[in-house]
């Protein structure tokens, strides 16, 4: 995968600006949508609150609003669950006193966090009713472009999220309102010509486009834990799903034939429900296998691959389009990195708008915090011998 501000990165400066107030200020976790070409994330087992307070405990007042021990619960599981989804760790692989700890560490930084969510939040409700249906199509529009230029689609992704439409005009609203509300403390947010052209001839290889193929499958997937480094398929189920394979091609390559329906029919692929098996648009460096790459990228569009084998099993590939390789210039990038400067410069002046609404708060401290000295950090959990890409 290609770093820079396009793809999975991409969809940072999209949905992420678009649901500013809600992920700048609280992690939250994120569904599995990687589907089988992509190692899942890591189930977690939080350990006990450590504490005997309950739920529904004030622990904090901001301005009369309240801050419970369960709010603080529950942003300490995400920040858990977001953390060892990064380590590529579960809960039951790390020692449960450091677990503990660990906990005990984030509840301090949980309560400020909670508390600028809180600020934040008071003063951009002063800007919701600024904010115009116009506004938030126009926003939303202007995303759509952007991903679609992309290669990504943003009904798609919304469902990945779990975000329906009320949500999103929800979000955008509110992340309207926060531009307006930080615009009205510490200026425009918006960047001129000159930093866009700038950023653009400082950022030319990242900004520069890959070829790119947009392929489905249909996989025909062996039994049992394939990523478990001692799995092997028997020659028996090998053989078996390769003759799958090919009887399925001989259906998808008939005239008429529809390698949607025949991909819900026949893969084995958990993410074909969703997805009815359209893996997106990938570059030459996208985190899938190798095996499945090489493929895709030597076949003309609307071609059907022959059986392809990997890790997984059995895949038939079809190629919808290609995207020839892009040099950046102005004309094709000024707009993603509009969108991604102005995003950059909204978080930069979030801090500065929230230490002026502290200022006047009003913060009433009702249960003080304990400070825990800080746990060693343990040991990484061992690499699987494979490791598994990751889906568009």
């Amino acid at each position: 995968m290609r770093s820079g501000l396009k793809y999975g990165k991409f969809f940072g400066v999209g949905i992420a600006l678009v649901a500013l107030v809600a992920l700048a200020l609280a992690p939250r976790s994120q569904p599995d949508t990687t589907g089988t070409l992509a190692a899942p994330p890591a189930a977690t087992t939080m350990p006990d609150e450590a504490t005997s307070l309950s739920p529904e405990t004030v622990l904090v007042t901001v301005n009369g609003e309240p801050i419970t021990q369960g709010d603080l619960n529950q942003w300490i599981d995400q920040m858990m669950t977001m953390q060892l989804r990064q380590m590529g760790a579960q809960a039951s692989q790390i020692d449960p006193q450091y677990l503990t700890q660990w906990r005990q560490m984030l509840a301090a930084d949980a309560r400020e966090r909670l508390i600028n969510r809180t600020l934040f939040q008071s003063g951009v409700k002063q800007f919701n009713d600024k904010v115009t249906d116009e506004q938030i199509d126009a926003q939303i529009a202007e995303m759509k472009a952007l991903l679609e230029d992309q290669g990504m689609d943003l009904t798609e992704l919304m469902a990945a999220q779990q975000i329906d439409e009320e949500e999103l005009r929800n979000s955008t609203r509110e992340q309207l309102a926060a531009v307006l509300f930080v615009e009205s403390t510490e200026g425009p947010v918006a960047p001129t010509e000159a930093e866009v052209r700038e950023y653009i001839e400082a950022n030319k290889a990242e900004l520069d486009r890959p070829e790119m193929v947009h392929t489905s499958h249909i996989l025909f997937g062996y039994e049992g834990d394939v990523r478990d480094p001692n799995f092997k398929p028997t020659d028996e189920e090998k053989a078996a799903l390769l003759a799958k394979a090919k009887e399925v091609r001989e259906l998808a390559v008939a005239p008429g034939a529809d390698f949607e329906a025949l991909a819900a029919e026949h893969s084995t692929d958990p993410s074909v429900a969703g997805n009815k098996g359209d893996m997106g648009f990938i570059d030459r460096e996208a985190p899938f296998v190798e095996p499945y790459k090489e493929a895709a990228f030597a076949l003309k569009v609307g071609e059907i691959s022959q059986p392809v084998e990997t890790q997984f099993g059995y895949h038939l590939i079809k190629l919808h389009e290609r995207k020839e390789a892009q040099p950046a210039t102005y004309e094709n990038s000024a707009k993603m990195v509009e969108v991604q400067l102005r995003s950059q410069n909204l978080m930069k002046k979030i801090e500065p708008a929230l230490e002026k609404l502290r200022k006047n708060a009003k913060i009433e401290v009702l249960v003080p915090e304990e400070k825990p000295a800080a746990p060693a950090a343990p040991a990484a959990p061992a690499a699987p011998a494979t490791p598994a890409p990751q889906n568009q």
